[in-house]
């Protein structure tokens, strides 16, 4: 399931960190975030934003038992 914290309304925010659970640089990374909500599949576009996360814009927000995978990081 996409933790709750993960989405608010249609902005998505994923943190970054290394192996050791320090913050990790995003500024040139993307990625991608598959989500099924709503009995729908959707892909959405990460950016880097510093200092440690990716971003991205859902179409609609997302429906309780929502579920993703992260791609392409």
């Amino acid at each position: 399931m996409v933790p709750a914290d993960l989405a608010s309304g249609t902005e998505v925010t994923l943190l970054v960190t290394d192996e050791r659970g320090r913050p990790a640089s995003t500024r040139q990374a993307s990625g991608r975030l598959t989500i099924q909500s709503g009995g729908r599949t959707t892909t959405v576009p990460l950016r880097g934003a510093e200092p440690n996360r990716l971003v991205g814009t859902l179409q609609a927000p997302l429906t309780p038992g929502a579920r993703g995978v992260i791609l392409d990081i």
